[in-house]
């Protein structure tokens, strides 16, 4: 207890608190541009550990902005962030204590969240409040939430290519229900399938981290290395389903990702089924398939307004027939 009576507040003992100190120290290792992937989400689990941690970051932050103007050594002198951290903290006690004595909180913002989404056929780019740019293919819902110290997306269905603006303080994560893919400031797509998440990197470096699929028993059978998040780098790929199995790559052709914002929907090696899904996000008149043809390999490109020439070309490579009906078309083993 103080002399007033007041139980001990942060800053009375910030210089010989280890929560502030590893906050400081957090604070300054994002100050660098050359901050690794593994170190941001190493942040973000010790963040996401303790309450408290959080708190003593966002104080350090709030300082930060509060005092930059005043507090900033000349133009082009060298920052040293881990000791001014601390010492800000401790010099802007005074502006704050009126804030503190108060118990009044930070202030504090909130998350903004909101949903986007495309019509069947509708591809549409979308500017986001830090900067960063989605393309959204047709068909496609996700949601956005942006808070302090995150940047967080869940693309619901569909797909979308991400121009994620560098922020190191604030990682930019997209939760794509098998996988959650974590970025700093990168070029990627995300694309959500029926039982499978695709991820390929444009440009930078992501990190892909299996998520816990529904059937326990699956994840238990799952090998450690499985179950651990997966670094991609500028040309390279992954396919994560949900049973957590995972198949990572090269990529043939760079210039396929982002084909299908020019109406190419380009397809390799995938399962019948996941490319009739992804067709269907640009078909007036949706495909449905019998079950038994649904895992045979497609190689191709499909253009996303001509579904039905593409469907009649299936019934000669795979041996099927085409039943169109009133609202869908039918595709089935002949007879």
């Amino acid at each position: 207890m103080t002399e007033q009576g007041h139980s001990p507040r942060w800053y009375d003992k910030a210089e010989d608190d280890p929560i502030h100190i590893l906050a400081s120290d957090w604070f300054t290792r994002l100050q660098d541009p050359g901050i690794t992937l593994e170190e941001t989400l190493e942040w973000q689990h010790w963040m996401s550990a303790d309450a408290r941690h959080a708190e003593a970051f966002a104080r350090i932050e709030a300082i930060w902005n509060d005092s930059w103007e005043t507090l900033r050594p000349r133009r082009h002198r060298a920052v040293n962030y881990r000791s001014w951290a601390i010492a800000a903290s401790l010099a802007a006690v005074a502006a704050l204590s009126a804030l503190f004595v108060s118990h009044a909180p930070l202030p504090w913002t909130g998350a903004a969240s909101q949903t986007m989404e495309t019509l069947i056929g509708e591809n549409r780019s979308v500017r986001l409040s830090d900067g960063s740019r989605v393309t959204l293919g047709g068909g496609s819902r996700l949601t956005v939430s942006m808070a302090p110290n995150s940047r967080n997306i869940r693309l619901l269905e569909g797909e979308a290519f991400f121009i994620v603006a560098k922020d190191p303080s604030r990682p930019f994560s997209v939760d794509a229900g098998a996988a959650t893919v974590l970025a700093v400031g990168t070029e990627f797509n995300v694309r959500r399938g029926t039982d499978r998440v695709d991820v390929a990197v444009v440009e930078g470096q992501v990190m892909v981290t299996p998520d816990t699929p529904s059937n326990p028993v699956a994840w238990l059978r799952s090998t450690s290395e499985q179950r651990a998040p997966l670094h991609l780098a500028v040309g390279q790929r992954t396919t994560v389903d949900s049973t957590g199995q995972r198949s990572t790559g090269a990529l043939v052709d760079p210039n396929s990702v982002t084909a299908w914002q020019s109406g190419q929907l380009v397809f390799r090696q995938e399962p019948l089924r996941e490319v009739v899904a992804n067709v269907n996000r640009y078909a007036l008149k949706p495909i449905v398939l019998d079950a038994d043809i649904g895992a045979l390999p497609f190689t191709g490109t499909v253009l996303s307004g001509s579904a039905a020439g593409w469907v009649a070309s299936l019934e000669a490579a795979f041996g099927l027939e085409a039943k169109e009906e009133a609202e869908r078309i039918v595709l089935r083993r002949k007879q």
